[in-house]
């Protein structure tokens, strides 16, 4: 679709409306503006970018019982705060805060800050694979708990809208099943207060490897410690990485690596080579410097030098 301009609140409720579901404005902000950048993966998921000034929308009654779809609306708040209601219940939210809404009951988002940012998946109840009781139960309230598949979804949408090109067509439907695996784990661990891991070896890909990148400066990171975090044997862990050409240790491996490229190259904090090999889990210097070897061909110093 790419990106839509609304210049006031009667353009933006067109532009919502059409794009998500009909909404009513009750209040805005007098310098109004707002856009949208929406990505259809799948004929029944979608995901958009969406900035606006302060605003308060209503899903109303009688808006909502004419609706035809029975989508639900997963929204990661970027930056502002406000509040997201239904069923009764008000969930604050503020940035890094994951709310549902189901579409074809009342709601009401109330965005009472300026520059406010989301990013929200629209997707229908077949394509999550969830049940009427889980998602009345979260809808109004905080996605909230420790859980890898929430950790890996935030990490996911966030870098995927951060692309300013479209995937392609195969791209984006392998992007709406893992999109929807990491979800639909995310919405189930909430209703149980436990953590629930995707069932899908494509999303607990995304979701080992987000917790690995997570937990670089710990020692004690390994293949064991990253099943163990995802309740999973040896065995599953090696076959989820099979698909992807590497093993959990080449991951871990390149990942560290590639990270103190990163921090060695770091003109503002200037890091010495002791605070890389450390920040990226090695034991000791010596070690680190052989396996950046390894890896670059030169030193930790040569690299540092040459760029």
């Amino acid at each position: 679709m790419g990106r839509i301009i609304a210049s006031n609140t009667d353009e933006w409720r067109d532009i919502a409306s059409a794009s998500f579901v009909p909404l009513s404005i009750q209040q805005s902000a007098q310098d109004f503006t707002a856009s949208l950048d929406m990505r259809q993966l799948s004929p029944d998921v979608s995901i958009a970018g969406v900035t606006d000034q302060a605003i308060v929308i209503n899903r109303t009654e009688r808006l909502a019982s004419a609706s035809v779809t029975d989508d639900i609306h997963i929204s990661l708040q970027a930056s502002g705060r406000g509040t997201v209601s239904q069923f009764g219940r008000v969930a604050n939210v503020s940035p890094g805060v994951l709310t549902v809404t189901e579409t074809h009951r009342p709601f009401t988002l109330n965005y009472v800050e300026p520059n406010q940012r989301h990013i929200v998946l629209q997707a229908s109840r077949s394509a999550l694979g969830v049940t009427d009781d889980m998602i009345r139960h979260v809808a109004g309230r905080q996605l909230a708990g420790v859980n890898p598949a929430r950790d890996a979804y935030v990490s996911l949408v966030t870098s995927l809208m951060a692309q300013p090109e479209n995937l392609s067509e195969s791209a984006s439907l392998e992007m709406s099943t893992i999109v929807t695996s990491l979800a639909s784990a995310m919405l189930r661990s909430a209703f149980e207060s436990s953590p629930v891991m995707p069932t899908t070896n494509e999303a607990l890909l995304v979701a080992m490897t987000d917790f690995i990148r997570a937990h670089l400066s710990s020692p004690l990171l390994t293949p064991e410690t990253v099943a163990r975090a995802h309740f999973v044997s040896r065995r599953k862990l090696y076959e989820v990485f099979e698909g992807s050409g590497e093993t959990p240790a080449d991951v871990i491996r390149r990942e560290r690596i590639q990270r103190a490229a990163l921090m060695l190259t770091d003109q503002a904090q200037k890091w010495t080579v002791a605070d890389v090999a450390f920040s990226t889990g090695f034991s000791d210097v010596t070690t680190f410097s052989r396996a950046f070897r390894r890896y670059f061909g030169v030193t930790p110093r040569e690299w540092r030098a040459s760029v």
